[in-house]
């Protein structure tokens, strides 16, 4: 039997409430939100939103499977709490709805379409959040309404409305507590142990405090003394010409080997003796343990450091510090008055046990926070982890970034383009940041 087709308005039984989906699938990128609420037409707290955020409602008779173009709720009606009158659902996103070139609702019942709800006249709409729906009691039972009804400021007018208080920028940064001056200015920072501490890292516990989201920091992580941060320099700045060596040393340690041999044939003279210099300097800074120069053969043979912290530096973590070492190179320079607050491996824990890894954050205060996923390999596997990161942060696309090594630049703006996400290369990195600094 087909779906049943509802315009906007319409209203139609549900017949099985226990196993209920509601599908929403749009052209544009969307934010899908499902709200609970009480006989005042309200939420009774913030834990009746579950969204992206907060995919699970406290009793799990809701969840919420989110993506960028379709999401799902799954509902089990007869498990609601008996104050609940109405279970709304709605969405926000960038653009206006007359962007959109189709949007619809469908309905399932134990795995059987029921109802269809598509929206019509988008071309002539403008506005950015929409209540798509609800499901309400009526008589003992339950059935749906197909609502439509649009608001024009997006989703913190949207979920207002609904009684669930949402800050805005000026809230948040008034929020921020006073931290000491840059402790970066004026100083030989990369011989000092001045961001190592909880002082510093305080601001960026308190931004995810907001968001419901417990993180967990290593403070020694963001000391910047020894040599790590100038060779993760070094490398990032000579990121393609080296590309097939730290290739090759990544290969080399995860198949447990000691050592490489580089054909330096396909490079050109100066390109060469560059490597080599570079190699020669690894070695000055017992990077690597050994190397040789067959003149003969025009080859170059190097033999590795098994130390662990050696292992991960070049093994890929080199580019955590390159980004962290930038960022830092940045904000140096920014005058005494200039305040941040950085972390490397940010653990974090969302309100419903999801654990994650954050690589580099960096929060300028009163302003958005950076978050920089560093990718020295394979990355395309974790593409939809970081979008939904991302949504779950709710941080903008320019803010979240992707900086990988095995990109042109022409193949980063095109997977920033298809994705909602930032990459980057190492060399177009602070570009990109300046601004946002």
């Amino acid at each position: 039997m087909p779906a049943q087709t509802l315009t906007a308005g319409a209203n139609a039984p549900i017949r099985d409430p226990a196993r209920l989906t509601l599908r929403i699938d749009s052209s544009e990128p969307i934010d899908c939100a499902a709200y609970r609420l009480a006989a005042d037409g309200r939420v009774r707290g913030d834990h009746d939103m579950i969204f992206y955020n907060q995919p699970r409602s406290d009793d799990g008779s809701i969840a919420c499977h989110a993506g960028e173009r379709r999401s799902e709720y799954h509902l089990d009606l007869t498990r609601q709490p008996a104050d609940i009158e109405r279970i709304a659902i709605a969405f926000s996103g960038a653009a206006p709805l007359s962007r959109f070139r189709h949007l619809s609702l469908d309905i399932s019942e134990n795995g059987t379409p029921a109802l269809h709800c598509p929206v019509e006249h988008l071309g002539e709409r403008q506005e950015t959040a929409l209540i798509l729906g609800e499901c309400y009691r009526r008589d003992g039972a339950w059935k749906f309404r197909f609502i439509a009804q649009g608001f024009v400021g997006g989703l913190k007018p949207l979920s207002e409305h609904y009684g669930v208080e949402i800050a805005d920028d000026n809230e948040e940064a008034a929020g921020i507590e006073e931290t000491a001056a840059n402790p970066l200015h004026n100083t030989a920072w990369q011989e000092e142990n001045s961001l190592a501490n909880a002082a510093q890292h305080q601001p960026l516990a308190d931004w995810f405090a907001r968001k419901q989201i417990r993180a967990r920091f290593n403070h020694a992580a963001v000391d910047m003394r020894g040599y790590y941060d100038e060779a993760a320099a070094l490398l990032g700045s000579e990121h393609v010409l080296l590309n097939n060596l730290l290739n090759q040393i990544n290969w080399a340690y995860r198949h447990r080997h000691d050592g490489l041999r580089l054909n330096l044939k396909p490079y050109a003279a100066a390109e060469s003796k560059r490597l080599l210099a570079i190699v020669r300097e690894l070695y000055d800074a017992t990077l690597i343990a050994r190397y040789h120069y067959d003149k003969a053969k025009h080859s170059l043979h190097i033999q590795l450091q098994n130390a662990q912290p050696v292992r991960q530096f070049l093994g890929g973590g080199w580019l955590e510090w390159y980004a962290l070492g930038s960022l830092l190179s940045e904000a140096a320079k920014r005058g005494a008055d200039y305040r941040f607050a950085c972390a490397r491996g940010v653990r974090i824990e969302f309100a419903n046990g999801d654990k994650h890894e954050l690589d580099v954050a960096y929060l300028p205060l009163g302003k958005t926070p950076l978050i920089i996923e560093c990718k020295s390999g394979e990355y395309r596997r974790d593409l939809d982890k970081y979008l939904n990161l991302r949504k779950r942060l709710d941080l903008p696309p320019s803010h979240y970034l992707i900086l990988a090594t095995d990109l042109s630049h022409a193949q980063a703006n095109s997977l920033s383009a298809m994705y909602q996400l930032t990459f980057v290369t190492p060399d177009r990195l602070l570009p990109h940041c300046l601004p946002l600094l």
